[in-house]
């Protein structure tokens, strides 16, 4: 077995959200066409690392520099990035 193949790291390179029956998820499209499907951003959060987190974030922000999030996935999406990217010095939280 080739232990390498199997720790191939593919950088994101889009997302999107996608609607399933009634359902939406967060669609993370990978070099090669690799796509992962997440209901939940905490469930997104425990397969990423910090290069996947870093970009999907400059995505998001790239994305949404030009447009308006409107689907509550997307405003999610947006609002969790920028908590955990740029956090409020007056929110009460960060304060202490």
């Amino acid at each position: 077995m080739n232990i390498e193949a199997l720790q191939t790291k593919y950088p994101i390179i889009d997302w999107e959200v996608y609607t399933e029956d009634s359902r939406m998820y967060w669609k993370i499209i990978r070099v090669g066409n690799h796509t992962e499907v997440y209901q939940v951003f905490k469930d997104m959060l425990k397969t990423f690392d910090r290069d996947d987190l870093v970009k999907l974030c400059s995505l998001v922000q790239e994305r949404f520099n030009s447009t308006e999030p409107t689907k509550d996935k997307e405003i999610k999406i947006w609002v969790e990035l920028k908590r955990l990217f740029e956090p409020d010095a007056n929110e009460e939280l960060w304060k202490f």
